[in-house]
């Protein structure tokens, strides 16, 4: 089940994304609880500045997302690419479920 990560009353934080190129979108994000003091893995799929869509993959410390490397062992990467694979928006991002041939996405 993809996760609201922010409040949609909240545009600036939405849109305010930095990627190479500009700024992205929001689209959908997927939180796997890490606990302990990795913290949780987070995938969103992000709307680029000319509609690509995007992955990022971190981890969430303290209610906010690092970009750095997501470190976990099998079965919990497990359970996030069974997750990913049920979510409509990041799923086929990563060549999983439904559509997985990729392209662009609009809302």
């Amino acid at each position: 089940m993809t996760t609201p990560a922010i409040p949609s009353d909240s545009p600036s934080k939405r849109d305010g994304i930095a990627v190479p190129g500009g700024r992205a979108r929001l689209v959908a994000e997927l939180v796997e609880p890490g606990g302990g003091e990795l913290g949780d893995i987070v995938l969103q799929a992000l709307e680029g500045p000319d509609g690509a869509l995007l992955l990022r993959i971190g981890y969430r410390r303290r209610g906010a997302v690092v970009r750095a490397p997501a470190t976990a062992g099998a079965r919990t990467w497990a359970r996030v690419v069974r997750r990913a694979g049920a979510d409509p928006v990041i799923g086929p991002l990563l060549g999983l479920g439904p559509g997985a041939a990729g392209g662009r996405h609009r809302a």
